[in-house]
């Protein structure tokens, strides 16, 4: 917003550029009424005088000009000085104008008689009406040149003393007060016009400003809007996920134990092993498409294993070949013999969708999508900033799409980043597989490929092939002596497949269907050596509490918590897996009782009860 003073010397800029301007018009009306004028005196007698005094006067015309044409040439530069030149030119022009006066004669003489005077009165007053005209922007300049003119010539008509000179004289001065008060009502209203102006441009650039503000404001609460929708679809696919994953972790659960107690059964039938292990290997694989699921919908606690990524990736082709759509050619490039990683299987399958996804929707059909593998010597990864030592294991995921700009492909990992249209990219694709590639301790880059596509490398810690080792059964607890375990599932096939598998390693088992029933359990006198619960169920109880009230009733009781929920709905629900023993569904008999285990070396537990002080323990305690 500009000041008063800034506005005030534009104005005044204003006023001095609009002089300049209208300077020739100003020349050109003094030249041509001083030749009239010299005519007159030259017929009123006064001979070389008069002709002197228009010479004077052109020379003073053309001096003027110069300025002017000095003025149109440099701009208004040094205020102070063009307003000087203005004020000087007017006021040197304005003198020898009123020397004119006493060039007239004293008597009527020649042919003029008293018709000189009246000439000279009225084409001064054209000039002053002229000067009050052009010069009315700026009121020092108009009376610079008004006043020198006309007063002399009125003193010299008052100085004849008869009526008529006398008349002409209070004429003279009548027209130079309302020429003086014309001139400064011209200046007012040009200031004035010209403050109206400056205000109005101020103003609209201001309105400018503040509808570009606004509408920068819409466009962002447009955008935050789209997020904010964004966000909610994928609270609501979260919460499905993992209403579904929990589920369907379940039915896992019920098919593995099943599986495992069909198998020990079967030991000596190869016919049966091979169709367990068939149906254990499908049961695995629905475990992992359930943990990439919940990849996309929740962030979920990285759980580094040990990975082939030459055994995974043919695994997961298919899954990635159904993603593409039949728009591309997947084709995959693997290094000779294994190549083991440490990374979270779903994590690194969900990477991989990202990228493959990526790759789908930047490159028209009919084009290559190739997965390459490579083991990266540590001097090379280091160049590329790996958090890991080395040496890495690299997964390429390369296309013959139409590439990538560089100043693209330099913000492409940055969160939110997108080149899609508001509302069909999150941005986050792509910083997720850069932050699962640095949070699992190696790097992710980009670079072109072969044939002018896009190149992402993905760089895991390495790890060195082992000889294989001989199988050793899991050890378990003899049967006939493991203890009394209290079991919390609301589901009653996975319930039930538990208490057998569990039963088959001579556990006895106390059954509850939700945790009211188990807290009464907790509250009476029943013997229990382990509670094993699940996080959600009905009811008001959580596995959380329940694990609460029994650290409360039972503080050396070990607890083990089972669910297959992600961890977003299992930290709602207060199980924080760093202070607590979890154990994520689908499981198998060998990582449950692994599980119970660890739980109660923990809390301690040395000694078995004798099972016999106990008395029989009922299939399903009261009130499951």
């Amino acid at each position: 917003m500009g000041s008063a003073v800034d506005i005030d010397m534009q104005i005044r800029a204003a006023r001095l550029t609009a002089v300049f301007e209208r300077l020739p018009v100003a020349l050109t009306i003094t030249l041509v009424s001083s030749i009239a004028v010299t005519l007159v005196l030259v017929a009123g007698g006064t001979g070389w005088m008069a002709w002197g005094w228009l010479a004077l006067l052109a020379g003073l015309t053309l001096l003027r000009a110069a300025v002017w044409l000095r003025f149109r040439q440099a701009g208004l530069g040094n205020a102070r000085v063009w307003e000087a030149l203005a004020l000087g030119g007017a006021l040197a022009s304005g003198l020898v104008w009123g020397m004119g006066a006493v060039l007239l004669p004293g008597e009527p003489a020649g042919a003029i008689g008293w018709f000189g005077p009246a000439v000279m009165v009225l084409l001064l007053a054209a000039m002053c009406a002229g000067a009050a005209t052009v010069h009315g922007v700026h009121l020092p300049v108009a009376m610079a040149f008004v006043l020198p003119a006309c007063l002399p010539l009125a003193l010299a008509l008052a100085a004849r003393g008869d009526l008529h000179h006398l008349l002409m004289a209070a004429v003279v001065v009548l027209f130079t007060a309302l020429v003086a008060l014309a001139a400064r009502r011209s200046v007012w209203q040009f200031g004035d016009t010209l403050r109206l102006q400056i205000e109005l441009a101020r103003r609209t650039r201001e309105l400018d400003a503040a509808n570009a503000a606004l509408r920068a404001e819409i466009e962002d609460h447009r955008a935050t809007g789209e997020t904010l929708r964004q966000a909610q679809r994928m609270e609501a696919i979260g919460q499905l996920t993992g209403g579904i994953a929990h589920d369907f972790n379940n039915m896992l659960a019920v098919i593995g134990g099943n599986l495992q107690l069909i198998g020990k059964r079967g030991e000596g039938n190869a016919d049966i092993q091979r169709l367990v292990a068939a149906a254990e290997r499908a049961t695995e694989r629905g475990a992992r498409l359930t943990a990439s699921l919940l990849s996309f919908a929740r962030e979920q606690r990285l759980r580094p294993e040990t990975i082939d990524l030459n055994a995974f990736l043919p695994d997961a082709a298919p899954l990635l070949r159904r993603t593409l759509h039949g728009r591309m050619e997947l084709t995959l490039e693997l290094a000779p013999g294994p190549l083991l990683a440490l990374a979270d299987p779903a994590q690194f399958q969900a990477a991989l969708l990202h990228l493959v996804i990526n790759a789908r929707d930047a490159s028209p059909p009919g084009r290559r999508l190739t997965i390459a593998t490579s083991l990266v010597p540590q001097a090379n990864a280091a160049q590329e900033g790996g958090v890991h030592p080395g040496p890495f294991a690299c997964v390429r995921v390369s296309d013959t799409g139409p590439g990538m700009a560089p100043e693209v492909a330099a913000r492409a990992f940055e969160p939110f980043f997108t080149t899609r249209e508001v509302g069909q990219g999150s941005g986050l694709g792509l910083s997720q597989v850069y932050g699962f590639a640095h949070q699992s301790g190696g790097s992710a880059w980009i670079e072109q490929a072969d044939g002018g596509g896009v190149a992402v490398s993905l760089l895991l810690p390495a790890l060195p092939v082992q000889p294989p080792a001989m199988a050793t059964a899991p050890a378990q607890d003899a049967p006939g002596f493991a203890g009394r375990v209290l079991l919390v599932e609301d589901d009653a096939a996975v319930r039930e497949v538990l208490k057998e598998s569990l039963a088959a390693s001579g556990w006895e088992v106390a059954q509850a269907a939700d945790g009211a029933a188990a807290r009464a359990v907790l509250e009476g006198a029943m013997l229990i050596d382990i509670l094993v619960s699940d996080v959600v169920m009905p009811g008001a109880v959580s596995g959380v509490e329940l694990a609460r009230t029994a650290a409360r009733l039972r503080p050396e009781l070990p607890v083990l918590l089972i669910s297959g929920y992600p961890t977003a709905t299992l930290a709602a629900q207060g199980a924080d897996e760093a202070d607590l023993h979890l154990l994520r569904k689908p499981f198998t008999h060998a990582e449950l009782l692994a599980g119970m285990r660890e739980a109660r070396q923990a809390a301690g537990v040395r000694g078995i009860s004798a099972i016999a002080a106990r008395g029989p323990v009922a299939s399903h305690a009261e009130g499951a």
